[in-house]
C-alpha cells in the first residue's frame, strides 16, 4: 500500500512540475516574441528607473526586431538628458546568455543628447573609477551596420557635435575596440 501511495505522489509531484515547465514556457514565449510581452517589459523597466525614461511608441518583440519611437531620458542629477526620435535595432536575442550584444542592424534617427555640468559633491572614501575600468565594456558588444540619422550633442547649451549622419561598424569587448567603420557626415560635409 505504501509502495502505491509513494507512486501516486510522485506521479502528481510530476504532473505539477509538468505544468509549471509549461505555464513558465507560455510566459517566457508571451514576454520575448510578442509586443505586449516586450511592452510589458518596457513598462517594468521604465519603472525600475523612476520615471527616467519615456518611449512613445513600441513595436516589435524583445528576441528583435525592435522598434521605439520618442524615446526620451533624463537623468539630471547627472547632468544627461538624450532625445531619439526613432530607433529600429535587430540584434541576437541568445548572445545576451552569452553576456554579448551582437547588434545585427541598427538605424537611429533624431538624436539630441544635452549635457549639463553638474557641480561635485563631496563623497568621501569613495575610490575613484580608474581609466581602464571605464573603458571595459559590462558586455562584449558588436555591431555589424549602425546607421545615425541627424544628431546633436550640446553641453551646459553650446553645441559639441552636429552630424547630418553617422555609420560604424565595431568590436568592443573587454580586450579590445576594433572599428571596421567610421563615417561621420557633418553640416559642413
Amino acid at each position: 500500500m505504501s509502495g502505491a501511495r509513494t507512486r501516486k505522489w510522485l506521479k502528481r509531484i510530476g504532473i505539477a512540475l509538468a505544468l509549471l515547465l509549461v505555464v513558465a514556457g507560455v510566459f517566457a514565449f508571451w514576454l520575448l516574441a510578442t509586443e505586449p510581452g516586450a511592452r510589458f517589459a518596457l513598462d517594468r523597466a521604465k519603472a525600475s528607473i523612476a520615471g527616467k525614461l519615456l518611449v512613445a511608441r513600441l513595436k516589435g518583440t524583445l528576441v528583435s526586431p525592435l522598434e521605439l519611437e520618442e524615446v526620451e531620458y533624463s537623468d539630471p542629477t547627472s547632468g544627461i538628458a538624450i532625445k531619439l526620435k526613432s530607433v529600429l535595432v535587430e540584434y541576437e536575442f541568445i548572445g545576451l546568455l552569452r553576456r554579448t550584444v551582437h547588434v545585427r542592424s541598427a538605424v537611429i534617427d533624431g538624436v539630441d543628447v544635452s549635457l549639463t555640468t553638474v557641480p561635485a559633491s563631496p563623497a568621501p572614501n569613495v575610490p575613484q573609477p580608474t581609466l581602464e575600468s571605464l573603458l571595459k565594456p559590462p558586455l562584449d558588444i558588436l555591431i555589424d551596420q549602425a546607421h545615425v540619422g541627424t544628431m546633436q550633442i550640446t553641453q551646459d547649451g553650446k553645441a559639441l557635435l552636429r552630424g547630418d549622419s553617422l555609420d560604424l561598424a565595431a568590436n568592443w569587448t573587454a580586450k579590445r575596440l576594433d572599428v571596421g567603420k567610421l563615417a561621420l557626415r557633418g553640416p559642413d560635409g
